[in-house]
């Protein structure tokens, strides 16, 4: 049981964390099968599911910034590529 309430008291000091999960499909083949793209409060890890198919996954403090990371990211790719 000590070993069990020390990894507690390890959870307990981590701070709180929110992921996002989004597949976007564009025209065009998406080829790096890993990215990661920090932002100021967060970061964006994408990854090629298959062919035309991004998977991106958001992780933040709190799911508000998420969602706003998120769509800014969508953004950003739909000014660069025709979907």
């Amino acid at each position: 049981m000590k070993d069990r309430s020390a990894f507690n008291k390890i959870l307990s000091s981590l701070p709180e964390a929110y992921s996002l999960k989004r597949q976007l499909s564009t025209d065009i083949p998406f080829t790096p099968d890993k990215a990661v793209f920090e932002y100021p409060h967060g970061r964006i890890l994408t990854s090629s599911a298959k062919g035309s198919l991004m998977e991106l996954v958001v992780q933040s403090e709190s799911a508000e910034t998420s969602a706003e990371i998120c769509e800014d990211f969508i953004s950003r790719i739909r000014n660069i590529v025709d979907f």
